[in-house]
């Protein structure tokens, strides 16, 4: 539609959805309030907070304008990594870095997550939404999604039993023992 293509913005490069939070329209409050109840309530808080390495991969990776500018001999894979990760720190890494800062500062007990790739031969990488194979489901519920090709089921279903159990002590003891880095690959 006409609506969308003026949102995606010039060569359809902005990916943020045109629906989404917005402070200080109720039920939100404005930044400010909302800032200052984070901070008052953070040294009650752990909390567990991250993204993944490659979180514009499949936004990306089969846009048109980022397939052409691949195609560029010996820039245009460069650029378009340069492009994603430029994008990529605006839309989720350095939102994710501030509030984690944000709460580490006011006394919250924080744990940090970076997801990496499941398998080197993936075009997808880390993608955005990676952890959901690992959380939901099992290997062969999962195993013909393009995010985890070519694992196999089995492969699935161990890297998610060792994310579960890391998330799960998360959630009944509020800590993962032996780091503040959680990973989850072998």
């Amino acid at each position: 539609s006409r609506a969308a293509r003026r949102l995606s913005g010039r060569l359809g490069l902005n990916s943020a959805p045109p629906l989404r939070p917005v402070s200080g329209v109720t039920p939100l409050p404005d930044a400010a309030e909302w800032r200052q109840a984070t901070i008052e309530r953070a040294p009650n808080l752990r909390v567990l907070i991250g993204t993944t390495a490659d979180e514009m991969a499949a936004f990306y990776g089969p846009h048109p304008f980022f397939s052409a500018l691949r195609r560029v001999p010996l820039i245009g894979k460069p650029l378009s990594v340069i492009a994603q990760k430029v994008v990529q720190a605006k839309a989720f890494d350095n939102a994710t870095d501030q509030l984690a800062g944000l709460l580490a500062d006011a006394g919250a007990d924080v744990y940090r997550y970076r997801f990496g790739s499941l398998h080197p031969a993936n075009p997808f990488g880390a993608c955005h939404c990676i952890e959901l194979p690992l959380l939901f489901g099992d290997g062969e519920s999962w195993q013909h999604a393009p995010m985890v090709e070519p694992l196999t089921a089995s492969e699935i279903t161990a890297i998610g039993a060792r994310t579960r159990e890391r998330w799960g002590q998360f959630v009944h003891t509020g800590e993962i023992t032996g780091s503040r880095t959680l990973n989850v690959l072998p």
